[in-house]
C-alpha cells in the first residue's frame, strides 16, 4: 500500500482514480476546474476533501498550477487561463507527475517566499492605512 495522511485522514493512493482516468474525464468534458471538481467529487464525498489544491504561482511558463493525488502520486496540473464558466483551464499537454521530494522541497520553497512577500506588503499596507485614520500616530 501507498499511504499518504492529508490533514489527519489516511490514504491508500491505490484507491484514487489513475492520472489516465482524469486526462479521459477532459477528453469527454474539456480541462477546467469545473470539469476537476467534477471529477474530484466522489473524494469529497469519501474524504470531505477534493484532493487537489490550487498553486497560484507561476513556475516562468504557467500562470499556476493544481496540486492533484491521483493513483500514481501526485500530479502538477498547470494551466494559463481562465473563463467565467468552467474557470481555470488547464494545459493538460504540460501536466507532470512530481519526480520525488527534491520537486516538491522547490514548490514548498516558492510557496514559502510567496506568502512571506505578500504578507509582508499587506502588514505594511495596514500600518500605513492604520496611520492614515489615526491622526500623528507613528508620525513624528
Amino acid at each position: 500500500m501507498k499511504m499518504i495522511k492529508i490533514n489527519g485522514t489516511e490514504l491508500d493512493m491505490e484507491e484514487l482514480r489513475s492520472r489516465q482516468e482524469l486526462m479521459a474525464y477532459f477528453n469527454e468534458n474539456g480541462p477546467t476546474h469545473s470539469a476537476l471538481m467534477d471529477f474530484c467529487e466522489e473524494y469529497r464525498e469519501k474524504y470531505g476533501n477534493e484532493l487537489c489544491w490550487s498553486y497560484p504561482i507561476s513556475d516562468g511558463k504557467h500562470l499556476g498550477t493544481f496540486l492533484v493525488l491521483v493513483k500514481e502520486g501526485i500530479l502538477s496540473l498547470p494551466y494559463d487561463d481562465a473563463d467565467k464558466v468552467g474557470y481555470e483551464l488547464f494545459c493538460v499537454d504540460d501536466a507532470v507527475m512530481f519526480g520525488d521530494y527534491a520537486d516538491m522541497d522547490i514548490f514548498i520553497d516558492d510557496w514559502n517566499l510567496f506568502h512571506t512577500d505578500l504578507l509582508q506588503a499587506m502588514e505594511a499596507m495596514r500600518d500605513y492605512l492604520y496611520n492614515e485614520e489615526v491622526p500623528g500616530h507613528g508620525k513624528n
